[in-house]
């Protein structure tokens, strides 16, 4: 089908049969939820493989309860970071870096009004480029945040 990836939250009721029914044939992620460890756990073990915007519209990552973040890294699942400097401090892209790896890792962006404009013409053509681009420059930014080298 043309459908690939589908979000959901585990908290959503009906989520638990959702999961495990679709993700027989569509990847299914979790994303923007409140849920705790032990429900965002049950979602992993029916079938999700991924998180949508860790750390993102979701429980706090903390010592007491580490919620969704906590339970994709016990469940090896790979995580969508978006890099920007905004959505995610640099600090804590250096620590999911660290606790995911980068063979887990997905570097996104949250260009959507990119995405908008490119839908409705084939070129693009800005006469001086808005901030909201200079900062939706993902892949820079995470290897500037980790100190690595694009090249």
């Amino acid at each position: 089908g043309k459908i690939k990836i589908i979000d959901i939250a585990p908290d959503t009721e009906g989520a638990a049969e959702f999961i495990r029914d679709v993700s027989k044939t569509v990847v299914i992620s979790l994303a923007h939820t409140p849920a705790d460890y032990e429900k965002t756990m049950e979602g992993f073990r029916l079938g999700a493989s991924l998180v949508t915007h860790l750390f993102n519209g979701m429980a706090p990552f903390s010592h007491r309860e580490t919620g969704l973040v906590g339970a994709a890294m016990d469940a090896g699942a790979y995580v969508e970071l978006i890099c920007d400097g905004r959505h995610v401090s640099d600090p804590m892209l250096r620590a999911a870096y660290r606790i995911f790896g980068e063979e887990k890792i997905i570097i996104i962006s949250e260009a959507i009004i990119l995405f908008i404009i490119l839908s409705f013409s084939n070129t693009i053509s800005l006469p001086k480029t808005p901030p909201f681009f200079q900062k939706n420059l993902s892949i820079p930014h995470f290897f500037c945040v980790l100190g690595g080298d694009l090249f």
